[in-house]
């Protein structure tokens, strides 16, 4: 992949994350290079509230036009997607699929996602972590994805729909605030899929009742592409992540975050479950 690659942020959001996602655009508009295009994509009940986060760069895309007919969202239960060749699907789940569907409306040559609750605190040019023409591959490894059932479901859905037997000592993980894919590996990820399950990618990934869009792609990069993939792998996340569901004030982010926080981190997020508020947050990070 030659360095004049184009690369793009995505971010999915909605109506109870919108103040959070306007200081991300804030910060992308901070730290990022202008060059760099934002796609944030949105329900189309919730455009009118995101209106004015749209710009040069924030292009605001709805999931409608990724779906493009294929689902449609219940007006009285926002939660629900129905289709003719589907049962209803939940909303998480669709959001997994428009990620892996990104590709019908973005062009750039690598989609860098980021999540709508994160914000980034020092400059970043994504070009800056292609190593040789290749990007980043985030993974994580451990006891923890080994013994962790939600994370072995995701592995099961995920080798059903590469046509791969299940690794019984599963322990790898590749999620993460800010996760990068090649389009091209996208592509071709689809039109394996299709040859696996005999029919449409997008029938095949809206029949699951869980998914993890990132094992999909992360796990079709390591157990099918390979060397291919034009990804070097990496566990040094970019990104600085408070899981823990538990609010905090600014003084103890400042103080928990603080101290983490290290030259490597371009991005921090904070569990928006925590009910920690966006205004202590903006407090502790006031003086970047």
């Amino acid at each position: 992949m030659a360095t004049d690659s184009r690369f793009a942020l995505v971010t999915p959001s909605y109506y109870v994350d919108f103040e959070r996602c306007r200081w991300l655009c804030e910060s992308v508009a901070r730290f990022v290079p202008e060059s760099v295009p934002h796609y944030l994509i949105i329900d189309r009940a919730d455009r009118q509230l995101f209106a004015p986060l749209a710009s040069s760069r924030t292009r605001l895309v709805l999931k409608e036009d990724i779906l493009r007919g294929r689902l449609h969202q219940l007006p009285f239960a926002r939660r629900w997607w129905v289709g003719l060749r589907s049962l209803p699907v939940r909303g998480w789940i669709v959001q997994q699929i428009i990620k892996l569907m990104i590709h019908e409306v973005a062009s750039e040559d690598v989609l860098v996602f980021v999540d709508s609750g994160s914000f980034f605190v020092r400059p970043w040019e994504p070009k800056s972590t292609m190593r040789d023409g290749q990007v980043p591959l985030f993974y994580d490894q451990g006891k923890f994805y080994r013994e962790d059932d939600k994370t072995q479901e995701w592995n099961r859905v995920a080798s059903k729909l590469l046509g791969l037997r299940p690794a019984r000592d599963y322990d790898l993980g590749y999620i993460n605030a800010l996760v990068t894919w090649r389009r091209d590996n996208l592509l071709m990820l689809h039109q394996h899929i299709e040859r696996v399950t005999g029919g449409p990618s997008f029938d095949a990934l809206a029949r699951t009742l869980t998914l993890s869009e990132y094992h999909v792609y992360g796990m079709y990069c390591d157990r099918i592409l390979g060397d291919r993939a034009r990804h070097y792998r990496t566990t040094q996340s970019l990104s600085l992540a408070h899981w823990p569901e538990e609010t905090l004030d600014a003084k103890e982010i400042r103080r928990r975050l603080g101290e983490k926080l290290g030259p490597e981190h371009v991005l921090v997020l904070i569990n928006e479950k925590s009910h920690t508020s966006l205004a202590a947050v903006r407090e502790a990070f006031s003086d970047l």
